[in-house]
């Protein structure tokens, strides 16, 4: 099956509508019935501005079996009937059209003049000169198997020239046989009318191009704001229909492959499908179906990868029958499929749905006003649909450009709200801590003694940003993840818990002894500590895709639990803010003068001239974004509990913390 045949099965469908398009018909042809009777001869000018379309003064005969030659055809030119229509144009067709147009050139000049058909390539087009007695004269032919080289004229569109001497008039013949559209915008005019015509029409699609570059360009700038995704899909989307009009308007076969002129019918179809696949990966991640409707984004990637399936055997199979009608009906279904998921969007209440719904009717508009060009052959310049398209194309982009920032502007605000939710379950989770109500009368005292405590509360407040960022990841998860993150949630709240109990009882204790701050110590298996910090670090090396290791020991200490749970929280904190790639390493080990416990990454190091700097209270490396806080509270809290430590760093490679815990006096 060619694309001649593929054709024909569309043919049946367009009769039947064009059933109901029959007024619009007998309204036109009523219309050129009362007008004034038209040319026969065309009569040449030397104006430079001079272009006669060929379609008011040419006659046309059908040869169905494509059986006559050029000889042969000067026998029938009683057959030949004038064009009542506005445009040359017979629909789909098997056989040759024929068109016969009588010249003049009543000028003192032989020409030279143009013959432009304004068509990018026909499948076989020839143009005779016959004059009066003699045989006809091939001047002019072009197949769609011609490579662009063999053009006299370098250009997309097809044009000739000719001459006519002073005084003579001769017969134009031109055949030509189509298996898409028999729509021919032909005319003659001198080469400047003809080449200030190709450039208006060219003006308008490097306007357009532009355009679309532009969005393009918008799009990747805002890639920060909208994601790389969103970004990337609408990118694509805007290339791939880019390309498709390029191809179209005949700049991919002068620019692009001039040599290879059989690229030309398969890159259609490929063109297509690859625009239609593109826009359903933009639609799927603008709305992001996976979230909300599971099934039917698995039916959007599945149109999807069929789509780009057919596209990649598009180029070298397009013969193959069932490839090629497989192919031409994909298009239309994932136009259908695209339209459904804005509708599904849009029932569905999300920001943007609207836009994109609007989008998707410039596109139906634009296919429509082709349907009904190609149903009522000679009505309408189809040239002009391809031009509509263009600028619904860069009018949808703009819509869907709108559609993408209500949508990210959406996603943004329900982030906030998510924050906000997890804040207040926070708060709701330290109310009912019954410490923290017997408490109040403390946290009334300490304010009056703020700015003794402030340097205390702040270390506090530091210690829980890990934790409260752990809190975070595992209640957005939370109705997804199985019994192992409910036990790291509760391993969160608990550390939270002991922290603030920590804090409220030496605020108490303080009242009782100022100058002197005593500490829980007791003897306890380490892991029961390093367990939950363990548990609760874990979580945030996963969201990084950081890999941890955490290396369990029973061995027992004997200190206080909290300051060494605080003093490692902020080793690994430090760590995973700072590890951009590789792992961390929590390890315990016995050495001669107690246990040590070391916190290892292997990322971005701290430079020599930094190690000093970033171990004083607000100070920070250069890299590091955070409040220049937990390597000084290691510090003062390792001075306090009597515990050795240190880092080593290198730049580039990662830095190892250690914190040597002394032995009891009775071990």
């Amino acid at each position: 099956m060619t694309s001649r045949h593929l054709s024909q099965f569309y043919l049946s469908l367009r009769w039947s509508l064009l059933v109901a398009l029959m007024g619009l018909t007998a309204t036109a042809s009523s219309h050129s019935q009362t007008t004034p009777e038209r040319p026969t001869v065309i009569e040449l000018s030397t104006a430079a501005d001079f272009y006669s379309s060929l379609s008011d003064v040419a006659f046309a005969y059908v040869d169905e079996d494509d059986s006559v030659s050029a000889d042969n055809i000067i026998g029938l030119s009683d057959q030949f009937r004038p064009i009542e229509t506005p445009y040359i144009d017979f629909g789909l067709l098997e056989g040759r059209v024929w068109l016969k147009v009588e010249i003049r050139n009543p000028t003192a000049r032989a020409g030279p003049w143009r013959i432009d058909f304004a068509r990018q390539y026909i499948e076989n087009l020839r143009a005779y000169i016959v004059r009066p007695g003699e045989a006809p004269v091939l001047f002019f032919e072009n197949g769609a198997g011609d490579p662009f080289g063999a053009r006299e004229i370098k250009s997309r569109l097809l044009t000739q020239d000719f001459s006519v001497p002073s005084g003579d008039r001769i017969t134009l013949l031109i055949s030509y046989t189509s298996s898409a559209t028999t729509f021919l915008p032909a005319g003659i005019g001198t080469p400047s009318a003809v080449v200030n015509r190709h450039k208006s029409e060219s003006s308008l699609n490097d306007f357009l191009n532009g355009g679309l570059w532009a969005v393009i360009a918008i799009a990747l700038i805002m890639m920060p704001i909208i994601g790389w995704r969103i970004s990337a899909s609408f990118s694509a989307y805007i290339l791939a229909g880019f390309f498709y009009v390029f191809h179209a308007d005949g700049y991919t076969f002068q620019y692009l492959f001039p040599n290879i002129p059989w690229l030309n019918s398969r890159l259609n179809l490929f063109f297509m499908l690859a625009l239609a696949a593109c826009a359903l990966a933009f639609v799927r991640q603008l709305f992001n179906y996976a979230s909300h409707s599971l099934r039917f984004d698995r039916f959007i990637k599945t149109m999807m990868l069929g789509a780009a399936f057919f596209a990649v055997l598009a180029i070298p199979f397009i013969d193959v029958p069932i490839i090629m009608v497989a192919g031409y009906a994909f298009v239309p279904l994932c136009s259908l499929t695209q339209g459904v998921a804005g509708i599904v969007a849009w029932r569905k209440g999300l920001a943007g749905a609207t836009p994109y719904l609007i989008g998707g009717a410039l596109v139906v508009a634009s296919f429509g006003y082709a349907t009904i060009a190609h149903l009522v052959p000679g009505q309408f310049n189809i040239d002009n649909t391809l031009d509509f398209g263009h600028v619904v194309l860069l009018l949808e982009c703009f819509v869907f450009a709108a559609a993408i920032m209500l949508r990210v502007l959406e996603i943004r605000t329900q982030r906030d709200q998510a924050v906000n939710a997890e804040l207040e379950l926070t708060r709701e989770q330290l109310a009912l801590s019954s410490k923290l109500r017997d408490s109040q009368t403390a946290y009334q005292q300490a304010r009056e003694q703020s700015q003794k405590h402030r340097a205390q509360l702040y270390a506090v407040s530091h210690d829980l940003q890990q934790p409260l960022a752990a809190l975070r990841i595992g209640l957005n998860d939370m109705k997804l993840r199985d019994e192992d993150t409910r036990q790291q949630m509760r391993a969160a709240f608990d550390f939270l818990e002991r922290l603030s109990i920590d804090q409220l009882d030496a605020d108490r204790d303080d009242q009782h002894h100022a100058a002197n701050n005593e500490r829980s110590i007791e003897a306890f298996e380490i892991s029961s500590v390093l367990d939950n910090v363990a548990a609760i670090f874990e979580i945030q090396a996963k969201e990084k895709s950081i890999g941890f290791t955490y290396e369990r020991s029973t061995v027992r200490v004997q200190t206080d639990p909290v300051s060494l749970l605080r003093v490692v929280s902020n080793l690994m904190a430090n760590a995973v803010n700072h590890a951009q790639r590789g792992e961390i390493r929590l390890s315990t080990s016995k050495r001669d003068k107690g246990i040590e416990v070391a916190v290892a990454d292997t990322g971005l190091g701290i430079a020599p001239q930094d190690l000093e700097r970033v171990l004083k209270r607000h100070e920070k490396g250069a890299a590091s974004g955070g409040s220049g806080l937990g390597l000084s509270l290691v510090q003062e809290l390792s001075r306090d509990m009597g515990y050795r430590f240190d880092i080593q760093s290198t730049l580039g490679e990662g830095t190892r913390a250690t914190l040597l815990i002394p032995k009891a006096d009775h071990d």
